[in-house]
């Protein structure tokens, strides 16, 4: 920093400075309200999630199970409402997770299928 001489070149200084000081504020607010929206419970989910699905083979299986559980948890809902007694709601139960498991496997299959079928040579 340069030595001050006279007034003027104080009250230079003292507006650079300050407008110096107003730019890093602004700078500052905006790294903090960016830091505080990535550590939202949504964005830290949905990053979560996104990191999943692109790892490549974990997101697909986890795609088909979660449809398999809601599928499961769907037909437990329309076979036993809300019933009070306790052999229905275990019969619910088993049929929920024969049904998740029927559906994930399911689509197992059927991706099987495609990919069985694009690799194999078809004769004309």
């Amino acid at each position: 920093m340069t030595s001050i001489g006279t007034t003027a070149q104080l009250r230079l200084s003292i507006l650079e400075l300050e407008e110096r000081n107003f730019r890093q504020e602004l700078e500052l607010k905006k790294a903090g309200n960016a830091l505080y929206k990535s550590l939202q419970p949504i964005h830290i989910l949905k990053n979560s999630i996104s990191s999943v699905m692109k790892a490549g083979g974990m997101g697909n299986g986890l795609v088909k199970k979660s449809m398999g559980m809601a599928a499961g948890m769907l037909t437990k809902k329309i076979l036993v409402r809300s019933s009070p007694h306790l052999l229905l709601n275990a019969m619910g139960t088993i049929i929920e997770f024969a049904v998740a498991r029927w559906i994930a496997q399911k689509k197992d299959k059927q991706s099987l299928q495609v990919e069985a079928g694009s690799t194999l040579p078809h004769s004309a």
